[in-house]
């Protein structure tokens, strides 16, 4: 009843229908790792952000210390 062509083209339609079901499906799993690799971003971002402030004030206690020193050693001059 139907031609040879016909049924072709159903099967051929099948065929794009599972195509297009399989590469949705990597769509997602590609969007997903997408997403988790901003997230991974925005975290390292945070924590690089974290450790910049810790090693400003460490640098900034260091020259305290540095300073404080001086007056120390200072002082003992006079002292003795």
């Amino acid at each position: 009843m139907f031609s040879q062509t016909y049924h072709d083209t159903i099967k051929n339609m099948e065929i794009l229908e599972k195509i297009n079901s399989k590469l949705l499906s990597e769509i997602k799993k590609l969007k997903k790792a997408s997403q988790k690799i901003e997230e991974l971003k925005t975290q390292y971002d945070d924590a690089e952000s974290n450790l910049k402030k810790i090693y400003t004030m460490k640098k900034n206690v260091s020259e305290d210390l540095a300073n404080q020193k001086i007056k120390y050693k200072q002082t003992l001059a006079l002292l003795k």
